[in-house]
Protein backbone atom coordinates (compact mmCIF):
# COMPACT_ATOMS: atom_id res chain seq x y z
CA UNK A 1 0.00 0.00 0.00
CA UNK A 2 1.48 3.39 -1.02
CA UNK A 3 1.86 6.24 1.52
CA UNK A 4 1.21 9.90 0.73
CA UNK A 5 4.11 11.60 2.52
CA UNK A 6 2.71 15.04 1.73
CA UNK A 7 0.08 14.30 4.39
CA UNK A 8 2.47 12.71 6.89
CA UNK A 9 5.25 15.32 6.63
CA UNK A 10 3.82 18.73 5.62
CA UNK A 11 6.61 20.89 4.22
CA UNK A 12 7.14 24.54 5.32
CA UNK A 13 7.69 27.30 2.83
CA UNK A 14 11.38 27.99 2.25
CA UNK A 15 10.86 31.80 2.56
CA UNK A 16 9.07 31.70 5.91
CA UNK A 17 10.35 33.57 8.98
CA UNK A 18 12.75 31.39 10.96
CA UNK A 19 12.61 31.29 14.77
CA UNK A 20 15.69 31.54 16.97
CA UNK A 21 15.28 28.03 18.32
CA UNK A 22 15.06 26.69 14.76
CA UNK A 23 18.21 28.63 13.77
CA UNK A 24 20.12 27.16 16.73
CA UNK A 25 18.87 23.59 16.11
CA UNK A 26 21.89 22.72 14.04
CA UNK A 27 24.52 24.39 16.29
CA UNK A 28 26.34 22.59 19.11
CA UNK A 29 25.56 24.82 22.10
CA UNK A 30 28.37 23.44 24.30
CA UNK A 31 30.95 23.94 21.59
CA UNK A 32 29.65 27.46 20.92
CA UNK A 33 29.82 28.31 24.63
CA UNK A 34 33.39 27.07 24.89
CA UNK A 35 34.40 29.15 21.87
CA UNK A 36 32.77 32.28 23.32
CA UNK A 37 34.54 31.81 26.66
CA UNK A 38 37.78 31.36 24.80
CA UNK A 39 37.18 34.52 22.79
CA UNK A 40 35.81 36.74 25.57
CA UNK A 41 37.62 35.25 28.53
CA UNK A 42 34.31 35.10 30.37
CA UNK A 43 30.87 33.40 30.00
CA UNK A 44 28.19 34.82 27.68
CA UNK A 45 24.54 34.19 27.00
CA UNK A 46 22.11 34.56 24.12
CA UNK A 47 18.69 36.05 24.72
CA UNK A 48 15.74 36.60 22.38
CA UNK A 49 14.30 39.96 21.46
CA UNK A 50 11.72 39.20 24.18
CA UNK A 51 14.56 38.85 26.73
CA UNK A 52 14.10 35.10 27.08
CA UNK A 53 17.40 33.32 27.73
CA UNK A 54 18.01 30.93 24.85
CA UNK A 55 21.60 29.99 25.52
CA UNK A 56 23.97 30.41 28.50
CA UNK A 57 23.47 31.04 32.21
CA UNK A 58 23.48 33.88 34.79
CA UNK A 59 26.01 36.71 34.31
CA UNK A 60 26.77 39.27 36.99
CA UNK A 61 25.87 42.91 36.19
CA UNK A 62 26.79 45.25 34.71
CA UNK A 63 26.28 43.67 31.23
CA UNK A 64 27.44 44.49 27.74
CA UNK A 65 24.75 43.74 25.12
CA UNK A 66 25.42 43.33 21.40
CA UNK A 67 22.60 43.12 18.81
CA UNK A 68 22.51 40.12 16.44
CA UNK A 69 20.61 40.76 13.19
CA UNK A 70 19.37 38.53 10.39
CA UNK A 71 18.28 40.13 7.14
CA UNK A 72 18.44 43.58 8.77
CA UNK A 73 16.12 42.53 11.59
CA UNK A 74 17.27 41.93 15.21
CA UNK A 75 16.72 38.31 16.19
CA UNK A 76 18.69 38.08 19.47
CA UNK A 77 21.15 39.74 21.83
CA UNK A 78 24.50 38.46 23.05
CA UNK A 79 25.06 39.46 26.70
CA UNK A 80 28.45 39.35 28.45
CA UNK A 81 30.19 41.03 31.36
CA UNK A 82 30.87 44.70 30.76
CA UNK A 83 34.42 45.57 29.81
CA UNK A 84 35.18 42.98 27.13
CA UNK A 85 35.08 45.80 24.56
CA UNK A 86 35.71 44.93 20.95
CA UNK A 87 35.86 41.23 21.74
CA UNK A 88 32.12 41.41 22.47
CA UNK A 89 31.42 42.79 18.99
CA UNK A 90 33.58 40.04 17.49
CA UNK A 91 31.71 37.41 19.50
CA UNK A 92 28.35 38.86 18.39
CA UNK A 93 29.57 38.85 14.75
CA UNK A 94 30.58 35.18 15.13
CA UNK A 95 27.14 34.19 16.45
CA UNK A 96 25.46 36.25 13.74
CA UNK A 97 27.52 34.51 11.06
CA UNK A 98 26.57 31.09 12.47
CA UNK A 99 22.88 31.99 12.50
CA UNK A 100 23.06 33.28 8.91
CA UNK A 101 24.68 30.06 7.76
CA UNK A 102 22.04 28.09 9.67
CA UNK A 103 19.31 30.13 7.97
CA UNK A 104 20.80 29.46 4.52
CA UNK A 105 21.07 25.76 5.32
CA UNK A 106 17.48 25.60 6.49
CA UNK A 107 16.32 27.53 3.43
CA UNK A 108 18.24 25.22 1.09
CA UNK A 109 16.87 22.21 2.96
CA UNK A 110 13.30 23.49 2.60
CA UNK A 111 13.80 24.10 -1.12
CA UNK A 112 15.26 20.60 -1.56
CA UNK A 113 12.35 19.03 0.31
CA UNK A 114 9.83 20.93 -1.77
CA UNK A 115 11.53 19.83 -4.98
CA UNK A 116 11.63 16.23 -3.74
CA UNK A 117 7.99 16.50 -2.73
CA UNK A 118 7.09 17.89 -6.15
CA UNK A 119 8.96 15.05 -7.89
CA UNK A 120 7.34 12.55 -5.54
CA UNK A 121 3.90 13.93 -6.33
CA UNK A 122 4.61 13.67 -10.05
CA UNK A 123 5.83 10.10 -9.61
CA UNK A 124 2.81 9.30 -7.45
CA UNK A 125 0.50 10.56 -10.17
CA UNK A 126 2.39 8.53 -12.79
CA UNK A 127 2.21 5.52 -10.51
CA UNK A 128 -1.54 5.99 -10.10
CA UNK A 129 -1.88 6.27 -13.89
CA UNK A 130 0.20 3.11 -14.35
CA UNK A 131 -1.88 1.27 -11.75
CA UNK A 132 -5.06 2.34 -13.55
CA UNK A 133 -3.52 1.23 -16.84
CA UNK A 134 -2.51 -2.09 -15.30
CA UNK A 135 -6.03 -2.63 -13.97
CA UNK A 136 -7.42 -1.87 -17.39
CA UNK A 137 -4.90 -4.21 -18.99
CA UNK A 138 -5.86 -7.00 -16.58
CA UNK A 139 -9.53 -6.41 -17.36
CA UNK A 140 -8.83 -6.50 -21.09
CA UNK A 141 -6.61 -9.57 -20.66
CA UNK A 142 -9.37 -11.29 -18.72
CA UNK A 143 -11.93 -10.40 -21.39
CA UNK A 144 -9.53 -11.56 -24.12
CA UNK A 145 -8.88 -14.83 -22.30
CA UNK A 146 -12.61 -15.42 -21.98
CA UNK A 147 -13.07 -14.69 -25.67
CA UNK A 148 -10.18 -17.00 -26.58
CA UNK A 149 -11.62 -19.77 -24.37
CA UNK A 150 -15.00 -19.30 -25.97
CA UNK A 151 -13.45 -19.36 -29.45
CA UNK A 152 -11.39 -22.46 -28.62
CA UNK A 153 -14.52 -24.17 -27.33
CA UNK A 154 -16.32 -23.22 -30.55
CA UNK A 155 -13.45 -24.54 -32.67
CA UNK A 156 -13.31 -27.78 -30.69
CA UNK A 157 -17.05 -28.16 -31.07
CA UNK A 158 -16.76 -27.52 -34.80
CA UNK A 159 -13.90 -30.00 -35.09
CA UNK A 160 -15.89 -32.62 -33.24
CA UNK A 161 -18.83 -31.95 -35.50
CA UNK A 162 -16.58 -32.32 -38.55
CA UNK A 163 -15.15 -35.55 -37.15
CA UNK A 164 -18.66 -36.88 -36.78
CA UNK A 165 -19.58 -35.53 -40.19
CA UNK A 166 -16.57 -37.29 -41.71
CA UNK A 167 -17.54 -40.55 -40.04
CA UNK A 168 -21.17 -40.14 -41.05
CA UNK A 169 -20.09 -39.29 -44.59
CA UNK A 170 -18.02 -42.46 -44.70
CA UNK A 171 -20.96 -44.51 -43.46
CA UNK A 172 -23.18 -42.78 -45.99
CA UNK A 173 -20.81 -43.63 -48.82
CA UNK A 174 -20.69 -47.19 -47.56
CA UNK A 175 -24.47 -47.31 -47.44
CA UNK A 176 -24.64 -46.18 -51.05
CA UNK A 177 -22.18 -48.86 -52.08
CA UNK A 178 -24.01 -51.49 -50.07
CA UNK A 179 -27.30 -50.46 -51.63
CA UNK A 180 -25.76 -50.95 -55.04
CA UNK A 181 -24.46 -54.35 -54.00
CA UNK A 182 -27.84 -55.34 -52.61
CA UNK A 183 -29.68 -54.28 -55.78
CA UNK A 184 -27.91 -56.92 -57.87
CA UNK A 185 -28.84 -60.03 -55.85
CA UNK A 186 -32.29 -58.65 -55.13
CA UNK A 187 -32.78 -58.08 -58.87
CA UNK A 188 -32.18 -61.62 -59.93
CA UNK A 189 -33.87 -63.03 -56.83
CA UNK A 190 -37.00 -61.11 -57.77
CA UNK A 191 -36.76 -62.16 -61.39
CA UNK A 192 -36.19 -65.79 -60.49
CA UNK A 193 -39.05 -65.82 -58.04
CA UNK A 194 -41.32 -64.31 -60.68
CA UNK A 195 -40.25 -66.95 -63.19
CA UNK A 196 -40.77 -69.62 -60.56
CA UNK A 197 -44.28 -68.36 -60.03
CA UNK A 198 -45.01 -68.65 -63.76
CA UNK A 199 -43.56 -72.13 -63.80
CA UNK A 200 -45.71 -73.03 -60.86
CA UNK A 201 -48.74 -71.64 -62.65
CA UNK A 202 -47.89 -73.86 -65.59
CA UNK A 203 -47.63 -76.87 -63.33
CA UNK A 204 -50.96 -76.03 -61.74
CA UNK A 205 -52.54 -75.63 -65.16
CA UNK A 206 -51.05 -78.94 -66.24
CA UNK A 207 -52.36 -80.59 -63.13
CA UNK A 208 -55.80 -79.21 -63.76
CA UNK A 209 -55.77 -80.54 -67.30
CA UNK A 210 -54.48 -83.88 -66.05
CA UNK A 211 -57.44 -84.12 -63.74
CA UNK A 212 -59.77 -83.70 -66.67
CA UNK A 213 -58.12 -86.41 -68.76
CA UNK A 214 -58.52 -90.15 -68.69
CA UNK A 215 -55.58 -92.48 -68.81
CA UNK A 216 -51.92 -92.24 -67.95
CA UNK A 217 -50.76 -92.22 -71.50
CA UNK A 218 -52.41 -88.92 -72.16
CA UNK A 219 -50.97 -87.46 -68.93
CA UNK A 220 -47.50 -88.68 -69.88
CA UNK A 221 -47.95 -87.26 -73.33
CA UNK A 222 -49.00 -83.93 -71.92
CA UNK A 223 -46.08 -83.94 -69.42
CA UNK A 224 -43.62 -84.74 -72.15
CA UNK A 225 -45.19 -82.34 -74.60
CA UNK A 226 -45.02 -79.59 -72.04
CA UNK A 227 -41.33 -80.32 -71.25
CA UNK A 228 -42.23 -80.57 -67.62
CA UNK A 229 -39.02 -82.42 -66.72
CA UNK A 230 -37.01 -79.50 -67.98
CA UNK A 231 -39.26 -77.06 -66.16
CA UNK A 232 -38.89 -78.88 -62.88
CA UNK A 233 -35.11 -79.05 -63.29
CA UNK A 234 -34.91 -75.38 -64.20
CA UNK A 235 -37.17 -74.51 -61.32
CA UNK A 236 -34.82 -76.34 -58.96
CA UNK A 237 -31.84 -74.37 -60.29
CA UNK A 238 -33.71 -71.11 -59.94
CA UNK A 239 -34.51 -71.84 -56.34
CA UNK A 240 -30.84 -72.61 -55.66
CA UNK A 241 -29.82 -69.31 -57.22
CA UNK A 242 -32.42 -67.50 -55.15
CA UNK A 243 -31.10 -69.05 -51.97
CA UNK A 244 -27.56 -68.09 -52.97
CA UNK A 245 -28.69 -64.51 -53.62
CA UNK A 246 -30.34 -64.32 -50.22
CA UNK A 247 -27.12 -65.57 -48.65
CA UNK A 248 -25.15 -62.88 -50.44
CA UNK A 249 -27.54 -60.24 -49.12
CA UNK A 250 -27.15 -61.59 -45.61
CA UNK A 251 -23.36 -61.52 -45.97
CA UNK A 252 -23.34 -57.94 -47.17
CA UNK A 253 -25.62 -56.81 -44.36
CA UNK A 254 -23.48 -58.69 -41.87
CA UNK A 255 -20.33 -56.98 -43.15
CA UNK A 256 -22.02 -53.60 -42.99
CA UNK A 257 -23.17 -54.20 -39.43
CA UNK A 258 -19.72 -55.44 -38.51
CA UNK A 259 -18.15 -52.32 -40.00
CA UNK A 260 -20.48 -49.79 -38.42
CA UNK A 261 -21.29 -51.83 -35.29
CA UNK A 262 -24.82 -50.45 -35.32
CA UNK A 263 -25.95 -53.09 -32.87
CA UNK A 264 -23.04 -52.81 -30.40
CA UNK A 265 -21.95 -49.75 -28.40
CA UNK A 266 -19.36 -51.08 -25.97
CA UNK A 267 -15.96 -52.68 -26.35
CA UNK A 268 -15.79 -56.40 -26.80
CA UNK A 269 -13.28 -59.14 -27.62
CA UNK A 270 -12.77 -58.59 -31.33
CA UNK A 271 -10.88 -60.37 -34.08
CA UNK A 272 -8.71 -57.76 -35.76
CA UNK A 273 -8.52 -59.85 -38.94
CA UNK A 274 -12.33 -59.79 -39.20
CA UNK A 275 -12.26 -56.01 -38.83
CA UNK A 276 -9.73 -55.86 -41.68
CA UNK A 277 -11.87 -58.12 -43.87
CA UNK A 278 -14.98 -56.01 -43.20
CA UNK A 279 -13.13 -52.84 -44.18
CA UNK A 280 -11.80 -54.49 -47.36
CA UNK A 281 -15.33 -55.52 -48.31
CA UNK A 282 -16.63 -52.01 -47.75
CA UNK A 283 -13.81 -50.31 -49.67
CA UNK A 284 -14.49 -52.08 -52.98
CA UNK A 285 -16.81 -49.35 -54.21
CA UNK A 286 -14.38 -46.62 -53.09
CA UNK A 287 -11.46 -47.68 -55.29
CA UNK A 288 -10.99 -48.29 -58.99
CA UNK A 289 -11.81 -51.72 -60.44
CA UNK A 290 -8.19 -52.25 -61.49
CA UNK A 291 -6.87 -51.69 -57.96
CA UNK A 292 -6.44 -55.08 -56.33
CA UNK A 293 -6.43 -55.67 -52.57
CA UNK A 294 -4.55 -58.69 -51.22
CA UNK A 295 -4.53 -59.94 -47.66
CA UNK A 296 -1.75 -61.64 -45.70
CA UNK A 297 -3.22 -62.14 -42.27
CA UNK A 298 -1.50 -64.01 -39.45
CA UNK A 299 -3.27 -65.72 -36.57
CA UNK A 300 -3.98 -63.01 -33.98
CA UNK A 301 -5.40 -63.09 -30.47
CA UNK A 302 -8.65 -61.27 -29.81
CA UNK A 303 -8.34 -57.77 -28.40
CA UNK A 304 -10.72 -55.88 -26.12
CA UNK A 305 -11.79 -52.99 -28.34
CA UNK A 306 -14.62 -51.56 -30.43
CA UNK A 307 -14.62 -53.45 -33.75
CA UNK A 308 -16.25 -50.55 -35.57
CA UNK A 309 -13.38 -48.23 -34.58
CA UNK A 310 -10.77 -50.65 -35.93
CA UNK A 311 -12.74 -51.18 -39.15
CA UNK A 312 -13.12 -47.41 -39.53
CA UNK A 313 -9.37 -46.94 -39.08
CA UNK A 314 -8.50 -49.59 -41.68
CA UNK A 315 -11.14 -48.23 -44.06
CA UNK A 316 -9.73 -44.68 -43.87
CA UNK A 317 -6.20 -45.93 -44.60
CA UNK A 318 -7.44 -48.13 -47.47
CA UNK A 319 -9.32 -45.21 -49.00
CA UNK A 320 -6.17 -43.08 -48.94
CA UNK A 321 -4.22 -45.93 -50.50
CA UNK A 322 -6.86 -46.36 -53.22
CA UNK A 323 -6.78 -42.63 -54.00
CA UNK A 324 -2.97 -42.79 -54.22
CA UNK A 325 -3.15 -45.69 -56.68
CA UNK A 326 -5.58 -43.89 -58.95
CA UNK A 327 -7.04 -46.03 -61.74
CA UNK A 328 -4.80 -49.06 -61.22
CA UNK A 329 -2.41 -50.50 -58.69
CA UNK A 330 -2.09 -52.86 -55.78
CA UNK A 331 -2.81 -52.62 -52.08
CA UNK A 332 -1.38 -55.20 -49.72
CA UNK A 333 -2.75 -55.57 -46.20
CA UNK A 334 -0.86 -57.71 -43.70
CA UNK A 335 -1.15 -58.40 -40.01
CA UNK A 336 1.30 -59.99 -37.62
CA UNK A 337 1.78 -60.61 -33.93
CA UNK A 338 4.76 -58.86 -32.36
CA UNK A 339 6.14 -59.38 -28.86
CA UNK A 340 3.63 -57.14 -27.12
CA UNK A 341 1.35 -55.80 -29.85
CA UNK A 342 -0.64 -56.49 -32.99
CA UNK A 343 0.75 -54.74 -36.08
CA UNK A 344 -1.20 -54.02 -39.26
CA UNK A 345 0.60 -52.77 -42.38
CA UNK A 346 -1.08 -51.36 -45.50
CA UNK A 347 1.20 -50.82 -48.50
CA UNK A 348 0.13 -49.30 -51.82
CA UNK A 349 1.83 -48.92 -55.19
CA UNK A 350 0.72 -45.32 -55.60
CA UNK A 351 2.68 -42.12 -56.07
CA UNK A 352 4.01 -41.99 -52.52
CA UNK A 353 4.16 -39.08 -50.12
CA UNK A 354 6.54 -36.14 -50.52
CA UNK A 355 8.88 -35.60 -47.59
CA UNK A 356 7.67 -31.99 -47.32
CA UNK A 357 4.14 -33.13 -46.41
CA UNK A 358 4.83 -36.48 -44.72
CA UNK A 359 5.02 -34.77 -41.34
CA UNK A 360 1.65 -33.09 -41.85
CA UNK A 361 -0.58 -35.88 -43.13
CA UNK A 362 -1.99 -36.51 -39.63
CA UNK A 363 -2.85 -32.84 -39.07
CA UNK A 364 -6.59 -32.12 -38.91
CA UNK A 365 -7.98 -30.71 -42.19
CA UNK A 366 -4.69 -31.12 -44.06
CA UNK A 367 -5.28 -32.66 -47.46
CA UNK A 368 -3.57 -32.79 -50.85
CA UNK A 369 -6.88 -33.42 -52.64
CA UNK A 370 -8.74 -30.88 -54.69
CA UNK A 371 -11.27 -28.67 -52.94
CA UNK A 372 -14.41 -30.66 -52.25
CA UNK A 373 -12.71 -34.06 -52.64
CA UNK A 374 -11.63 -34.49 -49.03
CA UNK A 375 -11.77 -32.86 -45.62
CA UNK A 376 -8.35 -34.02 -44.43
CA UNK A 377 -9.73 -35.92 -41.44
CA UNK A 378 -9.41 -39.59 -42.41
CA UNK A 379 -5.86 -40.15 -41.17
CA UNK A 380 -6.41 -37.81 -38.23
CA UNK A 381 -9.37 -39.90 -37.09
CA UNK A 382 -7.31 -43.07 -37.63
CA UNK A 383 -4.46 -41.76 -35.49
CA UNK A 384 -6.90 -40.73 -32.75
CA UNK A 385 -8.41 -44.22 -32.76
CA UNK A 386 -5.01 -45.93 -32.56
CA UNK A 387 -3.81 -43.65 -29.77
CA UNK A 388 -7.07 -44.04 -27.84
CA UNK A 389 -6.21 -47.74 -27.49
CA UNK A 390 -2.62 -47.03 -26.45
CA UNK A 391 -1.15 -47.62 -29.92
CA UNK A 392 0.06 -45.35 -32.69
CA UNK A 393 0.30 -44.99 -36.46
CA UNK A 394 3.23 -44.10 -38.72
CA UNK A 395 3.84 -43.58 -42.43
CA UNK A 396 6.85 -44.57 -44.50
CA UNK A 397 7.14 -43.51 -48.12
CA UNK A 398 9.52 -42.98 -51.00
CA UNK A 399 8.10 -40.52 -53.55
CA UNK A 400 7.15 -42.41 -56.70
CA UNK A 401 7.41 -45.83 -55.01
CA UNK A 402 4.22 -46.02 -52.99
CA UNK A 403 3.64 -45.64 -49.27
CA UNK A 404 3.29 -47.85 -46.22
CA UNK A 405 1.05 -46.91 -43.33
CA UNK A 406 1.31 -49.11 -40.25
CA UNK A 407 -0.50 -49.05 -36.96
CA UNK A 408 -0.12 -51.20 -33.88
CA UNK A 409 -2.26 -51.93 -30.88
CA UNK A 410 -0.92 -53.29 -27.57
CA UNK A 411 -2.11 -56.76 -26.61
CA UNK A 412 -3.63 -55.25 -23.47
CA UNK A 413 -5.41 -52.39 -25.21
CA UNK A 414 -6.83 -49.49 -23.21
CA UNK A 415 -10.58 -49.42 -22.99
Amino acid sequence: MSTDYSEVLPLPDFDRELGLDELLSGIDSKKLGDNLIGLLGSPARLVSVDDDVVFGGEIAAPLQREVITLELEPVAYLEMPEGVGERGKLAASLVETLLQRSARYLMASDIHLQIVQSDYEALRQKHAALMASERRYKELAGELEQRVDAQVATIKKAQHALYQAEKNASVGQLAAGVAHEINNPIGFVGSNLSTSRRYLDSLVAFYQKALQTKGGDEIASLWTGGEMDLLVEDFHDLLNESVDGVKRIATIIKDLKGFSCVDQAEDELADINNCIKNACTMIKKEIALDVSVTLELADLPSLQCHPGNISQMVFNILRNAGQACGKSGTIQVSSLLAADSVRVTITDSGSGVDEAISERIFEPFFTTREIGEGKGLGLTVSRDIAQSYGGDIVVESVPGSGATIAFWLPLQVQS
